[in-house]
């Protein structure tokens, strides 16, 4: 893996973000209750929101007639939700990337949680209708695919060393499985082990995480939120 650092791709991919540091928007701008540093034992709280399977595929139906992938409309209504409660009009999120480097000849036989962070810079261009914004931050998201080389979690260090005195964080995170099945399976495969009666997701260095699946041909995304960080309600 250190070895690929040297290679193209990974070089152009540096090079593309330690252009885009200088105009890096920072995370959502969210009003909070208190200091994340004043939660001296986060736990988490989820909730979730739900499609059926009817209202999944129409929705699906409308966003590839606009050339939009489900996730792409997903992260897109999520950025908007997060304007509307005051993230600002640019800011930046945090989301994961599948990366199975082919290192081993049975690479693709291996178990395990194989995925890079990735930043998104979102830009709520209110001048442009909603499917002109999800279509302008695919086209973004893309780019940004194209160049997935350099983690994101590379760049929030050098965004860190160019400026110390930065937040250089990126708490607010989006993360889909849709689109990574395989002869039909999706999220409802995981009650093969029998019915979830409890879960819990803590995640370091995180304040809101968004992560989206198909289940029962319907669509579920679940937010973690740490309690007590955000104002009630």
């Amino acid at each position: 893996v250190q070895a690929m650092r040297s290679k193209a791709p990974a070089q152009r991919s540096r090079a593309y973000w330690l252009d885009r540091l200088p105009d890096l928007p920072p995370h959502p701008g969210l009003a909070l209750k208190t200091s994340p540093a004043a939660i001296t034992h986060p736990r988490f709280t989820q909730y979730t929101a739900t499609l059926d399977a009817g209202a999944w595929a129409r929705l699906k139906g409308h966003a590839s007639a606009a050339g939009l992938t489900p996730t792409g409309v997903l992260l897109a209504a999520y950025a908007e939700t997060l304007a509307r409660w005051g993230a600002g009009r640019r800011f930046t999120l945090t989301t994961t990337v599948a990366n199975r480097p082919p290192i081993h000849p049975r690479m693709a036989e291996a178990i395990g949680n194989f995925s890079e962070t990735l930043l998104v810079e979102i830009d709520i261009d209110r001048a442009r209708t909603f499917t002109e914004r999800a279509q302008a931050l695919q086209t973004r998201l893309r780019r940004d695919l194209d160049h997935r080389h350099f983690s994101g979690i590379e760049v929030l260090r050098e965004l860190a060393r160019l400026d110390p005195s930065a937040d250089a964080r990126m708490p607010y995170t989006f993360n889909s499985t849709i689109g990574y099945v395989l002869d039909d399976v999706d999220g409802s495969t995981l009650e093969l082990f029998g019915p979830e009666v409890y879960t819990s997701s803590q995640t370091p260095q995180v304040w809101l995480n968004g992560f989206a699946f198909e289940q029962h041909g319907g669509v579920v995304v679940q937010f973690d939120a740490v309690d007590g960080l955000f104002p009630d309600g």
